[in-house]
């Protein structure tokens, strides 16, 4: 046990290391990146009011099952922030949890494998799969592939009869499920394998088995507790909660791309990140996700663990072809980004077999110890992958400034509005294409105090908690001093630079906000800067 500890600790040590060393040029970042990571940023502070209720909004028309993360995040920055900036501090905090999730994968691994040492190998193929940019990242999909890792491993466990992993599976998928909606398909399909080959297993032993009694009331209060905020918002909304939006959503008829369609996309996904081992040709890579298929088949024990993890792999692929045909949005990788930790243990089983085949090839011809020539193997894994983040670090980006121009521009607004204690804000956008330019408005507007809600009609993308109805019902004193702040967009136009006639015109477009202070006078402010693609940024 002690051995698999100290596995376990190496490996994400390392990795948390190397995915910070790779990344080195994004900390100390002046401001949040996009809009998505505004808006967890927004959520992230309904969290830390305890009035987080829902997960990220969804472009299909709801928002996703559960606030788990945000809730994560707001600890993670009340730890990091007397030591680093709010982003960082998220950002730290999603690859310490990425690297907990692969600390769990290699410690369930290292008592699978026929030598613990193999389970090593996760950390660097989690790095080059997953990719280290998803690893620091706190967008909601992205936290989910470490976490497919250590729930398809804990699910391998719960099928050779280890009841005991049923309240970690639980609280592994229902972390996942509350990032993402893509996800219970997936481990719906997968669990219900794992509770059948428990079932089976306990029905054919002779021996004597461990209760069911105490690992089911264990998964009872996890789920309870993880699951406390949809059920709170459950109870007092009902048909309006967001489980309930999820569920009509999907009863209701969408287009869907067609399966071969997705089959081809989730090949090809395998195939272009298998492929970064091997920098082929694209013509030539296409072929990778079929050879790892392969050497899975020919190479791993067709018995015991190895051979439901085998099951689940290909269960998993399934799935994921099933779930994207499925889905509401044009096909994209995020929404099935759980895929990537499956491939990472489908790669894993194939450079396991290859390592093993070559290290009883060097004891044969060469005469060495095989377990050197693996405790070899995965010790040059990992200093390799500490190496190469160490010296060939993400190259910087060139300068984006966009969200910085828009957090300025934002708070040019939110200084021309002064807002003062006890008054509450009640924003309302006449368009969404101010959804970009309303979060920071909306995150300046927090930076100050001030008491902020929204329209009713913005419900989807800040959430319920921020919504003017569910803040009037919270606390109806503030409702008093209210104070409406109307956003709108300016009509682009064209105007001749300089007065000047002959010149070529510059399109300008804007936002202008108008309210009306306590002495009930009609205030307005606007402010004009270059159209930008998805936002406005200033001149």
């Amino acid at each position: 046990m002690l051995h698999r500890v100290l596995l376990s600790l190496c490996g994400s040590l390392i990795l948390f290391v190397s995915v910070l060393l790779w990344n080195r040029h994004a900390l100390n970042a002046p401001c949040i990146n996009n809009m998505d990571r505004a808006y967890t940023h927004l959520s992230v502070a309904m969290a830390e009011r305890g009035e987080a209720y829902e997960g990220a909004f969804s472009h299909a028309g709801f928002r996703h099952p559960g606030p788990i993360l945000f809730y994560y995040l707001a600890a993670g920055s009340e730890a990091l922030g007397p030591f680093v900036t709010r982003e960082d501090s998220f950002r730290i905090a999603t690859t310490a949890l990425n690297c907990l999730f692969v600390g769990i994968a290699i410690f369930l691994l290292s008592g699978l494998t026929p030598h613990g040492a193999y389970a090593l190998l996760l950390a660097p193929l989690a790095f080059v799969i997953i990719s280290p940019r998803l690893l620091f990242d706190y967008w909601n999909p992205h936290p989910i592939p470490t976490a497919t890792c250590a729930y398809l491993l804990s699910v391998v466990y719960l099928s050779y009869g280890r009841v005991w992993q049923l309240p970690l599976m639980c609280a592994l998928g229902s972390f996942m499920a509350q990032c993402h909606l893509s996800t219970p398909p997936f481990i719906a399909a997968c669990g219900l394998y794992g509770c059948g080959a428990c079932l089976w297993r306990r029905r054919t032993a002779t021996s004597p088995q461990p209760g069911l009694a105490l690992p089911l009331l264990s998964c009872a209060a996890i789920a309870l507790v993880l699951w406390s905020g949809p059920l709170a918002d459950l109870a007092r909304f009902g048909e309006d909660s967001n489980l309930r939006v999820i569920l009509r959503s999907f009863a209701e008829e969408h287009r869907t791309p067609p399966l071969s369609r997705t089959f081809s996309a989730v090949w090809f996904l395998a195939a272009r990140k298998l492929n970064l081992f091997f920098h082929l040709p694209a013509s030539i890579s296409g072929a990778l996700p079929l050879a790892c298929i392969v050497i899975i088949a020919l190479t791993t024990p067709r018995r015991g663990a190895f051979f439901h993890l085998r099951a689940l792999v290909l269960i998993a692929w399934g799935v994921t072809v099933w779930a994207l045909s499925r889905s509401f949005q044009p096909l994209a990788d995020y929404l099935v980004t759980y895929f990537l930790g499956v491939l990472s243990l489908a790669a894993f089983l194939a450079l396991m077999a290859l390592v093993e085949h070559a290290s009883l090839f060097l004891s044969r011809t060469a005469r060495l110890d095989p377990k050197r020539c693996r405790l070899a193997v995965c010790s040059l894994a990992l200093a390799a992958l500490l190496f190469s983040a160490a010296r060939f670090p993400e190259p910087v980006p060139p300068a984006k400034v966009r969200s910085c121009n828009l957090s300025r521009f934002a708070g040019r607004f939110v200084a021309a509005l002064a807002p003062q204690p006890g008054q509450r804000f009640s924003i309302s956008p006449t368009s969404f294409e101010l959804r970009g330019f309303s979060v920071f408005f909306a995150l300046e507007m927090l930076k100050t105090g001030a008491d902020i809600c929204f329209d009713n009609q913005w419900e989807h993308y800040v959430g319920r908690a921020l919504t003017c109805s569910f803040r009037e019902s919270s606390s109806p004193s503030g409702a008093q001093g209210q104070i409406l702040v109307e956003l709108s967009r300016l009509s682009d136009r064209e105007q001749p630079p300089n007065g000047g006639e002959l010149a070529k015109p510059q399109r300008r477009s804007g936002v202008a906000m108008e309210w009306r202070d306590l002495s009930g006078q009609q205030r307005a402010f606007e402010a004009v800067g270059r159209s930008a693609r998805g936002g406005l940024a200033t001149p």
